[in-house]
C-alpha cells in the first residue's frame, strides 16, 4: 500500500524485459551445448538427444563436501553452491564411442553448469520427487509476486483506496476477533488448529450429527462428480495427456540419421511399445518375450497391433473402461 501504481507497473515492465533477455541467454546456452557436442560426435541426432535428455537432481548439502554420486547421477561441480547438484552423466554418454567419450564428458560437465545457472536464475528448480521448489527468488517468481501485489492493491482500491493506518487498525481488530472467537482448546502452542485435541473431536461429532451443517454424508458431493460423464471425460483426457508426457524415456527409441536405433532398456519380459503415428493411427508392439527389436516395425510385424485412432484415444478408452468398472 505504500507504493504507487506506477511503482508496480515499472517493476513489472522491468522484470518482463529481464525475463525476455534471460530466456534468450538460456536458449543460447542450450544451443552452444548442442553445437559443441555436434562438432565432436558429428551426429546431429546424438547431440540433440544428449542435449534434450540432460536431467538434474538436487540434494540438500548436509556436509561441506557433496557425495560424488547420488544414485545413477554424478556430481556437477558448481562453485559456492548451497546444494549438491547432480546430472545423469552415465546415461548421456552410454552410447558414445571410446575414442571421443572423454571429450564429450568434459563438454557435458562444462556446459551443464552454464545451463543450470541460466535455468535456475530464470525459472528456479522444481523437484518432482519432493514437490519442493528451489531458488524461489528467480525472475519468474519475482514477476508473479509483483503482479499479485499490484492486483491486490487494485482490488483494495477498486472504489476508494484505504489508508495504510486504516488497514493496520483493521488488522489489529481482526487479530482481536480471532482471539475472542476461536476456542483456545482448539489450537496448539503455534495458534494452529489441533485436530488431535478433545475440543476438535467434540466439534467434529457435533458437525456430523447436525442437519444444519450438512456434513452427515461428506462424500455425497464427490460421488456426484465421480458419476458425471462430463467430469469423467475431462479427467481421462487430461490423464491420457499426462501418461503420454511422462512416458518413460527408457522405453522410447532414438533413431540416428544413418538409420541406427538405440534399443530401449527394458528389463521386464513382458512389455509394450506405443508408437503414436498421427491422431487417427497408432501402433502397439507387444512381444511375448524380451528380445531384440525388429529393424523395421510395420503392420505385418509379429506382435504388432494397429489402432484406427491416436495413442491419446487408446489410453482414454482404457482409462474410461476401468473408471466405469469401478463405478
Amino acid at each position: 500500500m505504500t507504493h504507487s501504481n506506477d511503482y508496480y507497473l515499472n517493476k513489472i515492465a522491468v522484470l518482463e524485459k529481464q525475463i525476455q533477455v534471460q530466456q534468450q541467454k538460456f536458449f543460447d546456452t542450450r544451443n552452444d551445448f548442442y553445437d559443441h557436442l555436434n562438432k565432436v560426435v558429428k551426429d546431429p541426432v546424438t547431440a540433440f538427444n544428449i542435449n534434450d535428455n540432460l536431467n538434474f537432481e538436487l540434494k540438500e548439502k548436509k556436509t561441506p563436501k557433496c557425495e560424488h554420486f547420488w544414485g545413477d547421477y554424478e556430481l556437477l561441480n558448481i562453485k559456492d553452491a548451497k546444494y549438491c547438484t547432480y546430472i545423469n552423466l552415465d546415461a548421456l554418454v552410454r552410447y558414445i564411442t571410446p575414442n571421443n567419450k572423454e571429450q564429450v564428458i568434459n563438454i557435458i560437465q562444462t556446459e551443464a553448469v552454464k545451463v543450470w545457472q541460466e535455468m535456475t536464475y530464470l525459472n528456479g528448480f522444481y523437484d518432482t520427487k519432493t514437490n519442493k521448489h528451489y531458488f524461489v527468488n528467480n525472475l519468474r517468481s519475482q514477476l508473479i509476486q509483483a503482479q499479485n501485489n499490484y492486483a491486490d492493491k487494485q482490488t483494495l482500491c477498486r472504489r476508494k483506496c484505504p489508508s495504510l493506518l486504516a488497514l493496520e487498525q483493521q488488522l489489529v481488530k481482526l487479530k482481536e476477533d480471532k482471539l475472542n472467537l476461536i476456542d483456545k482448546a482448539l489450537v496448539d502452542e503455534n495458534n494452529k488448529i489441533n485436530i488431535h485435541s478433545v475440543a476438535f473431536s467434540q466439534l467434529l461429532k457435533k458437525a456430523f450429527t447436525s442437519e444444519n451443517l450438512g456434513l452427515s454424508d461428506p462424500l455425497t458431493g464427490f460421488a456426484t462428480l465421480y458419476r458425471d460423464p462430463q467430469i469423467v471425460s475431462a479427467f481421462t483426457t487430461e490423464y491420457a495427456h499426462k501418461i503420454i508426457d511422462t512416458y518413460p524415456k527408457e522405453y522410447t527409441i532414438s533413431v540416428s540419421q544413418n538409420g541406427n536405433y538405440i534399443k530401449p532398456k527394458i528389463k521386464d519380459r513382458e512389455y509394450s511399445l506405443y508408437f503414436s503415428v498421427e491422431p487417427s493411427c497408432s501402433i502397439i508392439y507387444k512381444p511375448t518375450e524380451a528380445k531384440s527389436l525388429p529393424k523395421v516395425i510395420t503392420s505385418k510385424t509379429n506382435h504388432v497391433h494397429t489402432k484406427d485412432c491416436g495413442l491419446e484415444k487408446v489410453i482414454e478408452h482404457n482409462l474410461k473402461q476401468k473408471w466405469f468398472k469401478y463405478v
